[in-house]
C-alpha cells in the first residue's frame, strides 16, 4: 500500500457510481484509486497494493470475475479482500464471483454506507487497515 492512509481500489465502468462511492470512501479518510475496466483494475492492484478491492462484475475488456481470478493467482494480490458490487443480482453470478475468490457480493443499488461497512468488515479481519 503506497502512502499512510488505507487505500481502496474501486473498479466500475459507471462514472456516476465511481464518483458517488469514491466521495463516500474519501470522506472516511480512505484513499481511493479508481479503474474503469478490468485491465486497469489489475494494473492498479499490483501497483497500489490496496487494503481492499471493490469490483463490478460487468467491467469492459475483462469482467470482474476474471479480474478476481487473476488477482487470486498473483502472489502480491492473492490475499487482498475483493468485494463485488454489481447490478447482477442472479444467484448464479454471485456464486461464480464467490467461487473466484470474492469475499462478499453487494447488489446495486447499494448505499455507500453499506459498502463502507462491508469494506471495514473485511479489511479489519485481515489486518490490512490499522
Amino acid at each position: 500500500m503506497i502512502g499512510s492512509d488505507p487505500c481502496i481500489l474501486l473498479a466500475d465502468d459507471a462514472v456516476d457510481d465511481l464518483e458517488m462511492y469514491s466521495e463516500a470512501l474519501s470522506r472516511r479518510r480512505l484513499r481511493v484509486v479508481t479503474a474503469a475496466d478490468g485491465a486497469q483494475a489489475l494494473e492498479k492492484a499490483l501497483v497500489w497494493q490496496p487494503s481492499a478491492i471493490v469490483l463490478d462484475v460487468g467491467l469492459p475488456d475483462m469482467d470482474g470475475i476474471e479480474v478476481c481470478c487473476r488477482l487470486r493467482a498473483a502472489e502480491h494480490t492473492r490475499n487482498i479482500p475483493v468485494i463485488f458490487l454489481s447490478a447482477y443480482a442472479e444467484p448464479s453470478v454471485q456464486a461464480r464471483a464467490r467461487g473466484a475468490g470474492g469475499v462478499s457480493y453487494l447488489v446495486k443499488p447499494c448505499l455507500p454506507k453499506t459498502l463502507l461497512e462491508e469494506i471495514f468488515t473485511f479489511v479489519r479481519s485481515t489486518g490490512r487497515v490499522a
